[in-house]
């Protein structure tokens, strides 16, 4: 990715450093120029300097000035604050021999002026990547500069897009085992540099991410590209980078980088590679709060229209997989990008270079069908019609039993909500594909954090509606399966039998391997309700009421959104791919039995409080039920 330009970077002492002293510049007679530059202090009168810039321009063009005059000008121009384009211009016209003639800090402030002026020469920029990388004699310069140094200079080829390839792997090489007591502030601009380059490997983010106490989300040292964006943005997408490079979660840091963050940075030149850890990264953060579900979906909706873009570039399986479970889960993959996902596994696993050859054991499988439940989320399959996608409905049996019975319950859940709509479609399950039966159908896609809210909100729910004297029957995880299918009620997976485990090491060892996010579970959600109102003490039948009704607690910023958000939604709130995908089923209507009950989705606040779920009942009681006379507590 190419990052800004860099302004008021942090100088260090040119004159004293020993490859640049003052006499090497009286070799080529530096004129009136330099002798009045070396006088000026801010603040400086800007004609003078403007009639100075101008005659040093000249000079330049006529190749009056050696390399080090030319170091030393840009040295006395960044000292007053002048940065000229002209100027640039005019010592780029023999920048190609700045490298190979000049010291390493005589060469860097030339590159860093012209940085800060906004100039770029590509030749220039490319010999000090060179010089960087270095060659198979060479180790390379990295090694050679302090981290100050390497960190401006890494920033610099940044702007210029030539951080890139060996270059950056060098420096990563070089930072593998980090200074000790390192300027934090430093370190961790350097690194998100690397990581916006996507070079080096998770490890080596760690160790970086571990190193510093606290990550920030705004920089002074970056300017921006385009006068429509922030400054900052640009920093705060390189720390998203960091964080999915490193692959640790820390939702209350990607939470505040994505209030302040501009979503049209990723839009400019975001490499290919890091949108499927993008996507994962997102949607573990946002498995972490509920929240993020709805502050990420602008940046996952510009990364919706990246992934299509670099659609023929993801080759790896699990790149592909965590695409489409990442803008699925947020809810922001749309119908073109999901039909083109689905055909892009089709087509490479059939191809004979094709994505099939780097799959490992059962990751091909799982592609397979999380690509199939993110077709689901865009809608490009509905239940109880005929399949749009060619293959989907044998996707099941490409997913062996073995490979579900040890996947985590992420990709159980996938399986769940596909099987439901394969066996609603209008389409005949190839005769290979196994029964249902052994499919695990268990409803448990809520979050760890989510769960105790869903409980309490649901007992308190039911509790006041049967106080009203409404039957509730409420349905079991396990059993719960959206409006219409019901018949699938007895092929869903049951709870096995027996004493439960009494835990142990064991059981501790593998709850520490689900990864943070990962893991789903459980909660009652779903119950019906009938009502049979009463006329001197007898029961009228025929104005009794039965509704079906699911009940999910969501965080008050998706229900209290000004606008409706674009991507999975309903009655204004943000959904998560599961839920869109649930209530999908729930609510679709063809080729349903007119005998089965009506559907109801209610949505509450997560922090209501007891009082506020009674009122909410009774509101329910009266309004839909139709109870007259309710009290409130």
């Amino acid at each position: 990715m190419r990052l800004p330009v860099l302004v008021g970077v942090r100088r260090w002492s040119v004159l004293c450093h020993p490859g640049l002293k003052p006499r090497s510049f009286a070799e080529g007679n530096p004129g009136d120029v330099f002798q009045q530059l070396r006088v000026l202090t801010q603040p400086c009168d800007g004609p003078q300097l403007a009639r100075l810039a101008a005659a040093a321009t000249d000079a330049a063009r006529h190749g009056a000035l050696t390399s080090k005059q030319a170091a030393l000008l840009a040295y006395r121009f960044e000292a007053v604050g002048w940065f000229s384009s002209d100027v640039c211009e005019a010592l780029g016209s023999s920048a190609e021999r700045f490298v190979e003639e000049l010291t390493v800090a005589e060469w860097l402030v030339i590159l860093r002026y012209f940085a800060a002026s906004g100039f770029t020469q590509p030749n220039f920029s490319a010999a000090a990547a060179r010089w960087l990388s270095g060659s198979a004699e060479d180790a390379g310069g990295s090694g050679l500069l302090q981290l100050p140094q390497l960190q401006e200079l890494v920033a610099t080829l940044a702007s210029t897009g030539h951080l890139s390839g060996p270059a950056a792997e060098a420096v990563v090489r070089s930072l593998t085992h980090l200074p000790p007591e390192p300027d934090t502030g430093t370190l961790v601009k350097l690194t998100a540099c690397l990581a916006a380059a996507d070079a080096g490997e998770p490890g080596f983010y760690q160790n970086v991410v571990a190193s510093v106490s606290k990550l920030k989300t705004g920089s002074t040292s970056w300017a921006p590209v385009v006068e429509e964006l922030d400054s900052s943005d640009f920093w705060r997408l390189s720390v998203l980078f960091l964080l999915a490079k490193a692959d640790i979660v820390r939702w209350p840091l990607v939470l505040n980088i994505l209030r302040k963050l501009d979503p049209r940075v990723a839009s400019m030149g975001l490499p290919c590679s890091l949108v499927p850890l993008l996507c994962r990264q997102l949607r573990l953060a946002a498995s972490e709060n509920e929240a993020i579900l709805l502050e990420a979906r602008p940046l996952a909706l510009e990364l919706t229209r990246a992934a299509a873009t670099a659609l023929s570039a993801l080759r790896s399986p699990q790149a592909v997989a965590d695409v489409a479970t990442g803008l699925g889960f947020l809810g922001a993959i749309d119908m073109q990008l999901a039909e083109a996902l689905w055909k892009h596994v089709a087509e490479s696993s059939a191809a004979p270079n094709g994505i099939a050859e780097e799959a490992g054991p059962g990751s091909l499988p799982r592609c397979f069908l999380q690509t199939a439940w993110a077709a689901l989320v865009a809608r490009c399959v509905e239940p109880h019609q005929d399949m749009q996608l060619p293959g989907f409905g044998d996707v099941l049996s490409v997913v062996p039993d073995a490979h579900l019975g040890t996947a985590d319950r992420l990709v159980m859940q996938q399986a769940r909500q596909v099987a439901l709509c394969v066996s609603s479609a209008n389409v005949k399950i190839a005769e290979k594909e196994r029964p249902m039966s052994s499919r695990p159908f268990g409803r448990a896609f809520f979050t760890r954090h989510r769960q105790s809210d869903q409980v309490r909100i649901g007992k308190a729910f039911v509790g006041r509606l049967r106080e009203l004297g409404v039957y509730c029957r409420e349905i079991p995880a396990w059993k719960a399966v959206p409006a219409g299918f019901g018949e699938m009620a007895e092929k869903e997976a049951r709870p096995q039998a027996g004493r439960a485990g009494k835990g142990g090491r064991r059981s501790l060892w593998r709850k520490r391997q689900q990864p943070r996010g990962e893991a789903t579970v459980a909660a009652r959600d779903t119950f019906v309700v009938v009502y049979t109102p009463q006329r001197d003490g007898v029961r009228e039948k025929e104005l009794r009421q039965a509704l079906r009704v699911t009940l999910w607690a969501k965080h008050p910023l998706l229900l209290a959104a000004e606008e409706g958000p674009r991507g999975a939604s309903t009655q204004g709130c943000c959904l998560n791919g599961f839920e869109a995908v649930e209530w999908m089923l729930a609510e679709s209507k063809s080729q349903r039995n007119e005998q089965q009950l009506e559907h109801r989705l209610l949505l509450l606040r997560s922090d209501s409080t007891h009082k506020d779920i009674c009122t909410a009942a009774e509101r329910f009681a009266t309004v839909q039920l139709g109870l007259v006379g309710v009290h409130p507590q």
